[in-house]
Order: C-alpha cells, then structure tokens, then sequence
C-alpha cells in the first residue's frame, strides 16, 4: 500500500502499490495529486533543494527498505498557499499580543484612577449615610517674613496704667511698641549678665524681679519719679524700687541706652550686693558700664569715651581732682561740695578713671586690688587695708 497526502490540503490518503506514479484527483479540494511509488523517501535531500523537486534526479529515487508512515511528498515544499497562510496566522498572533498589551495599560491605568462607586438607593429601613466630601486641596502657605523678637505676655498688674511684662530678671513696664520693648527687654537681661559676672564673689541671688518703667508720658514719668531722662529710686514705697527711663520717641538709643546701663548698675547693686558702696565706687562703675558698647548680643565695657577722657583731662589740668587716700574716704554730702566746687561731672570723671585703672591698667595687674575692697564692701567687713592698697597705687594712677 502507498500512504501520501494531498500537496494541496493535506488530506491523506492509501492507496494500492499498483496505483503509484499515475496522477489522480483529490477529492477533497480537487487538487491533481501524483501518487508516490511504495520506495519514496518522506523528505528530500537537504543536500540539494534542485534534487527535491526535479521528479529525473538520482536523489529523488526512493531508498529501499524506507518506512512508509508518515511519508510526505517532496512537493508539498513547493505549497505557497499554506506557506502565506501561516504568514497571516503569525501576523494576527501578533497583532493579537500587541492588543493584548495595550488592554492590559489600559485596565492598569483605570485601576490607579479608578472612579469612587456610584452610589445605590438605600433600602426602606437602611440608615442613610451621607457621602464623604473629597479632601480639601491643601494651598501652599505663604512665606512669612521673619518677626522680631516680641517680650513676654503681661503677667503683672500694671502700675501707673503701664502692663507689665516679665524676663528672666525684670518686669518691664511700658505702653511702647513691642519690638523695641524687646530691644530694651534685651539689653536690661546683657547687662544683668555683665553686672553678675563682675560681681560673681560678692552676689547675692533674689527671687524678687527688679521693676523697670520705660515711660512716654512726661506727667507719668514725673508721677512715678522720674528726673532727667532716667534715674534709679530706692524708695520703700508701695510701687518698691524701680528704675526710671523716659521714652522720648525717636531719640532712644544713644543717650537712653547709656543711662540705662549707669542708673541698671545702681539697681543691680541695690538689690544684689545689699550692702551701702561708697559714693565713688557706686558711682565709678555706674559710670563704667554707662561707656559699654552694646553690639546687639554683648555690651563691650572698658572703652574710654574721648568726650569724658577730655573732661578728665581738663580737671587734673585745673587741680580739681583729689587725692586717691581722700577720694576712697569721701562721703556723700562732700561729694555734692565737690560737685557745687568743681563741677558737677568732677566727681564722676575721678571715680571712673580709678576704676578704669584698677580694671584694666598694666593688662589688669592691679585688679585684684578692686576686687578685695568690693569684696570687704559686701562682707561688711573693715576696708581699711583694701582701701589703703588702693590708694598706694597713687604715683601709678596718676
């Protein structure tokens, strides 16, 4: 038997050994069909592609012994019409795949957006639940211009009308604009630091807050007992204490800043050496720290101001200044005969100048000395020798 199929479709078909070499018609697709001898090969040579459709060649002749299941004929290689329907069977798998993945962006991007539910009609009895509003967007906030320092919230009763505002060490009262209350907040809690580390062996801590009135009103000013553009009261009345300033508007910071830092020390001793200084002393360092330089965070102290350096000058030129031994023993009501004798600044230029010495003269070899005699000041002790060890330095000083 001859087992072949149609070139054409592929039907396959038996048939007897006596039918092989004759051409018979497919009866599937009607196709002219050569029926293949019994010895025919399944394939042809892959030596030669002309030997496998040339019906003459040697090497179409078909091998003895061959198996017959299976075999195809060599022509079906020649089939263009199955070969361009395979063609359009890949074209459509492919355009299939590329379908396939545009679907699946598609849902992808569909499920990152997807749309909330549609809301369903509650049924009878249901509670009904309102729907949830979509959040807000959120704007982005302004850029804030940075605020100056502000003081403290009013926690004091006022006083003369004036709120009171707390620091660390003072409660400042005042009605003036809040940033330059905390200017002058500021400078009071530099210079309670600088009068603290000067007088670190001698201070004395006080849970009381010192009252500071920085006032604009001449009629409170005067009321609360003010002179000048500032002064410090130790008066045992019901308001206590209190340092003095008159706010005179725009004139502020020269003048006020200075008396500030003179008339603070004064405040500062009161309340925290607690014991009487000598008229110079107190004077001479009210005077010291009165010159500092305030930076805006430190106060630099130990400058000679020119104008008072004149003023000095010109006193020792008129012999208006004293000997050391008497200046360290003077009381207040001969300070003011000297004051009415000479001038009111005499007095003040002397007793800064032997600070100014003792402090920082021959890079502070002598400031030891001060510190004994403020030191036998504050115990309450005899500054009989402490004084006499200052007025040694005479011929030096002057």
């Amino acid at each position: 038997m001859v087992d072949f199929s149609c070139s054409n479709c592929g039907a396959a078909f038996r048939l007897p050994d006596d039918k092989a070499g004759k051409t018979a018609k497919c009866p599937k697709c009607g196709a002219a069909i050569r029926i293949p001898s019994p010895e025919a090969e399944e394939t042809p040579s892959a030596d030669s592609a002309q030997a496998a459709t040339d019906p003459q060649s040697p090497e179409s002749t078909p091998r003895q012994g061959a198996p017959v299941v299976g075999r195809r004929d060599p022509a079906r290689r020649r089939r263009k019409p199955r070969q361009r329907a395979v063609t359009w069977v890949l074209v459509g798998l492919a355009a299939l795949v590329v379908a396939g993945i545009v679907i699946g962006l598609s849902v992808h991007a569909g499920k990152r957006a997807k749309p909330p539910p549609a809301a369903t009609a509650p049924q009878p009895g249901e509670p009904v639940t309102p729907p949830t509003p979509p959040p807000a967007s959120q704007p982005t906030p302004p850029v804030e211009p940075p605020t100056p320092p502000q003081p403290p919230q009013p926690t004091y009763e006022p006083i003369y009308g004036l709120p009171g505002q707390a620091t660390e060490h003072y409660v400042l009262y005042s009605s003036a604009a809040a940033e330059l209350k905390a200017d002058i907040a500021m400078r009071l809690e530099h210079m309670h630091a600088r009068y603290s580390r000067d007088m670190a062996d001698v201070f004395t801590s006080s849970n009381e807050k010192a009252k500071v009135f920085f006032i604009g009103n001449e009629q409170t000013y005067a009321a609360a007992g003010g002179e000048a553009l500032g002064t410090f009261r130790g008066d045992n009345d019901a308001v206590g204490p209190r340092l003095l300033l008159r706010n005179p508007g725009n004139l502020v910071y020269i003048e006020i800043t200075s008396l500030m830092q003179h008339e603070g020390w004064h405040q500062f001793c009161w309340s925290h050496v607690r014991q009487y200084a000598p008229i110079w002393l107190d004077e001479g360092l009210a005077i010291y720290y009165q010159f500092g330089i305030w930076t805006g965070d430190m106060t630099i102290c130990g400058g000679i101001h020119s104008v008072y350096f004149d003023m000095l000058a010109d006193g020792v030129s008129k012999n208006h200044i004293k000997p050391l031994d008497e200046l360290l023993a003077i009381s207040d009501e001969d300070w003011r005969r000297w004051q009415s004798a000479e001038g009111f600044w005499a007095p003040y230029m002397q007793s800064w100048s032997v600070i100014q010495f003792l402090r920082h003269a021959d890079d502070g070899a002598h400031k030891h000395l001060l510190d004994e005699y403020i030191a036998d000041i504050a115990a309450g002790a005899d500054t009989t020798g402490s004084a006499r060890a200052i007025a040694d330095m005479q011929d030096r000083w002057s």
